[in-house]
């Protein structure tokens, strides 16, 4: 073989060689470089399937927070309320109608024989302050402050008769009917009791000076068979034996503390109403011999009380409404509440409703068919939605913190991934 064609095959040889070795290397190095940009592109694409995935759970927190805030928005049994002209003080409620002592306006008279649509008022004037009323028969005995008690026939409730009054020593400020008697308290004269066998045609009053002391406050009276109970706000609990109405037993004084306002008997046990020490509940099986005085913190200042089934209400001003359940009374349960819009004062209940004489806002009409399982699950609900709502804001931040250290995550790969030059 001619050796000048030989040098020229050698040469082109070593050229087609030396170019597939090279062709090899650039394959290996497009092929390296090929996954560092895939790894670098699935790095940079990393944070949006992080934020699909935050932005899932942030949508999942928000609502979750939205629909307990719903929940917790949800008042239980929304009161219904109907405007007086006056103040909503008392309120009795008989048959169909429910009477309300309205303060300046005197007694309204309020169709309620469907509870949630209810007539409107009609109004007897009483001359002074009806601060208090009881329905015995065809009668509404209201007490009127400084003008006494006035009497008024409501046989026939929309046209009622006109008052009678008696009046008493000092300021009538409530009443309670047994039998053929009214006992009237009287503040600093103490308990007065008239004989009303004949409404129309009452007797002189009689008073039981209540005091252990000098100074009589008395605030409101029950009767519960031969025994008026009577709290007083520097003596207690007054019990007074009432069998013979006309030669009441010596007053017996009970002390519970604070300043007594309002009481009610059911069974063995009254409950008075203390502004400093909310609910006191006293085992009176033996009136002469009471129980030792048991204190229910309501966290607020009540006001009346009222006894139904297993449930005491407890009125407690700007504060609303206030259930315990007294099934038993010697080991009750928690307070619970339902706000009102005007300054919850008096309280009747009749049937699945509790009436409450509620201040500027009237008279306020409440469903207490359920009311201790309704309040209980939006009690619930208040200390769900507090969870939910920190649940939200862990959320976010987890999210805030991931996305941040993503991005920089990224960054930092970006600027220190190798760059290669293909020669």
């Amino acid at each position: 073989m001619n050796s000048k064609f030989i040098e020229i095959y050698l040469f082109w040889d070593c050229i087609i060689g030396a170019k597939a070795v090279n062709g090899k290397k650039n394959k290996d190095i497009f092929k390296s470089q090929s996954i560092i940009d895939k790894q670098t592109e699935k790095r940079k694409r990393s944070p949006r399937k992080y934020l699909k995935l935050y932005s899932i759970l942030s949508i999942f927190a928000i609502i979750s927070a939205g629909t307990l805030t719903a929940l917790y928005l949800i008042p239980p049994s929304i009161p219904t309320y109907i405007d007086t002209t006056g103040w909503g003080y008392d309120v009795f409620v008989s048959g169909d109608y429910a009477y309300v002592a309205d303060w300046h306006s005197g007694l309204a008279i309020i169709d309620v024989s469907d509870p949630l649509n209810p007539g409107d008022p009609s109004y007897i004037d009483t001359v002074n302050f009806a601060n208090s009323v009881f329905v015995s028969g065809d009668y509404a005995y209201v007490t009127d402050y400084e003008s006494g008690l006035a009497i008024i026939d409501i046989s026939d409730p929309l046209n009622p008769g006109n008052p009678l009054r008696i009046d008493t020593v000092n300021f009538a400020n409530s009443v309670f009917v047994s039998g053929d008697y009214a006992y009237v308290t009287d503040y600093e004269s103490g308990l007065a009791i008239i004989n009303v066998s004949d409404p129309l045609n009452p007797g002189i009053p009689l008073y039981i000076y209540t005091a252990s002391e000098d100074v009589s406050a008395v605030q409101d009276v029950f009767v519960s068979g031969d025994y008026a109970y009577v709290p007083s706000w520097f003596d207690g609990l007054v019990i007074i034996d009432v069998s013979d109405p006309l030669n009441p037993g010596t007053p017996l004084h009970i002390d519970i503390q604070g300043y007594p306002e309002r009481v009610f008997a059911s069974g063995d046990y009254v409950y008075v109403t203390e502004g400093e020490h909310g609910l006191v509940i006293i085992d009176v099986s033996d009136p002469l011999n009471p129980g030792t005085p048991l204190h229910i913190d309501t966290q607020g200042y009540p006001e009346r009380v009222f006894v139904s089934g297993d449930n005491a209400y407890v009125t407690e001003g700007e504060r609303g409404l206030v259930f315990i359940d007294v099934s038993d009374p010697l080991n009750p349960g928690n307070p619970l509440r339902i706000d009102t819009t005007g300054w919850a004062n008096g309280v009747f209940v009749s049937g699945d409703y509790a009436y409450v004489a509620d201040g500027k806002s009237g008279l306020a009409i409440i469903d207490v068919s359920d009311i201790v399982k309704e309040i209980a699950a939006y009690n619930l609900n208040q200390k769900i939605i507090l969870v939910g709502l920190v649940t939200s804001m862990l959320f976010a931040t987890l999210i805030i913190f991931l996305i941040s250290f993503s991005l920089i995550s990224n960054k930092l790969l970006k600027n220190s991934s190798p760059s290669t030059k293909v020669n």
